[in-house]
């Protein structure tokens, strides 16, 4: 192993998005514009891993979320940013205790109108800060077989806190090429699987349609065109060289956007061949696919900002499919409720 170079980045007062752009701008020349495929090294190679999760009046799941990932990972460098949504059933405070109990934890706050998305992009948006500001400032390098190897990696992992986690998880991970997001599979109580990869139904041409099929672990291939993000691993340099979750997005539908971006990106998506956990899926009774439901209890629950509003679908299937289908699909959610399916 060669002599490690080390060089001193002043901040010189950057706003957020040019200390971003300066560490893009480093990455890209230290490494020629090529994306490292190689795995984390366990020697040598410290790993800091920036966990971004966002909660509102979960308490008990949200501290057994970080709990169950920090205590069966002991030795990682685990660092939960957590989005407190104006909670008001003392997460904060169970929050701040496990903070004083040795997890790292940065709390950030919310005024109660931030839900899912506008949650992670909060926390999001303080990860790329950070990373950005502590890579420019000091960057250690050194020179293995003659490549320039990064000796500070990070990796960032986007979680639901209603995840109870398996054990181990994390190892596993850290063992795999770094140059894809990875996608971790879950099953509610019974052991069925809830969550996961998506991959979207193509036509001969090729193209993509909106219906999709669920990836789980046992897929034979388990590559995804996105995913549901109750846990979504992401390389530190893919997460840097991506954007923030649209802001067109208020709860639902950003972690699906998120995936179609990285994809159209160049970066692959793969679900692990293991489950990480266990999260419960969403109940049909209270979603506006009930048919038990009135008419009217439909639409109001599909307009809800929990349901599918018709301002952000439209934009999601615009963006991610083509304004054809999205003049089609757009109305489909009312011809379905109209008609009581």
């Amino acid at each position: 192993m060669g002599r490690a170079q080390k060089t001193r980045e002043s901040r010189g007062g950057l706003g957020s998005h040019q200390r971003v752009n300066k560490y893009l701008e480093l990455r890209e020349r230290r490494f020629h514009g090529a994306l490292l495929e190689t795995r984390f090294e366990k020697e040598g190679f410290a790993v800091v891993i920036h966990v971004i999760l966002t909660c509102h009046n979960r308490k008990e799941k949200t501290i057994n979320c970080i709990k169950t990932l920090k205590q069966g990972n002991p030795a990682q460098d685990l660092r939960f940013i957590v989005v407190d949504d104006a909670s008001t059933d003392g997460t904060p405070e169970a929050l701040l205790a496990l903070k004083n109990q040795g997890v790292y934890i940065d709390l950030l706050h919310g005024d109660g109108n931030l839900y899912w998305a506008g949650g992670m992009r909060k926390g999001i948006s303080h990860v790329k800060n950070i990373i950005a500001r502590e890579d420019a400032d000091l960057v250690y390098e050194e020179k293995v077989d003659g490549k320039v190897v990064h000796k500070q990696n990070y990796a960032i992992i986007l979680v639901n806190d209603d995840v109870d986690f398996h054990p181990g998880i994390l190892d596993d991970v850290l063992s795999r090429p770094q140059d894809r997001l990875y996608i971790g599979a879950t099953v509610d109580e019974k052991g069925n699987f809830s969550y996961g990869g998506i991959r979207y139904h193509r036509n001969l041409l090729g193209q993509k349609d909106i219906h999709y099929d669920m990836i789980p672990p046992e897929a034979e291939n388990r590559l995804c065109d996105t995913c549901n993000a109750n846990f979504l691993w992401i390389p530190g340099d893919i997460f840097m060289a991506l954007p923030n979750i649209d802001p067109a997005y208020k709860h639902s539908l950003g972690d699906f956007d998120y995936g179609l971006t990285a994809g159209r990106a160049g970066y692959k998506l793969e679900v692990l061949d293991k489950y990480v956990g266990v999260c419960p899926d969403n109940p049909l009774q209270i979603s506006w696919r009930n048919t038990e439901l009135s008419r009217l209890e439909r639409i109001q629950k599909k307009e809800s900002i929990k349901g599918a509003p018709a301002g952000p679908w439209f934009h999601f299937l615009q963006k991610n499919f083509g304004i054809g289908k999205a003049l089609v699909y757009s109305a489909t959610p009312y011809v379905r409720i109209m008609l009581g399916k």
